[in-house]
């Protein structure tokens, strides 16, 4: 198990979908349920990096244009799914999803993300 699937795996009230580290040009998935892994092939997955890689980069020229601080997380909720992009650099970061119940405990996974070395160096280095 990884470091990541540690951290994201282990907060209470939050069942983990799954969790990938995302580059510029590639990503890799640490953990995928295996319900989930049933429902997608590996180029939806492709499409669906270029789209957050895409979304990192119009979040980042946001959080300039308004002057609010580190992002620490953007947070895309859905019917049934909460998904957080939590990012180490311009075009990098760390993508975790859970299934969406109630209550769900947003601010632990955001703490339990802020363990992670590399983020917590991006977010003290101005990202």
């Amino acid at each position: 198990m990884s470091d990541l699937v540690e951290v994201f795996g282990n907060i209470e009230g939050a069942e983990l979908r799954v969790v990938a580290t995302l580059g510029s040009l590639d990503y890799e998935i640490e953990f995928i349920r295996d319900d989930v892994d049933r429902m997608y092939d590996g180029g939806e997955f492709d499409r669906a990096h270029r789209d957050l890689v895409a979304n990192q980069v119009s979040a980042d020229d946001f959080k300039r244009a308004v002057e609010i601080g580190d992002l620490e997380c953007q947070l895309l909720l859905y019917e049934e799914t909460i998904v957080f992009l939590f990012p180490s650099s311009r075009y990098e970061g760390i993508f975790a999803s859970f299934d969406r119940r109630k209550p769900f405990p947003l601010l632990e996974v955001v703490d339990h993300a802020g363990t992670i070395p590399h983020l917590s160096d991006a977010a003290s280095d101005g990202g």
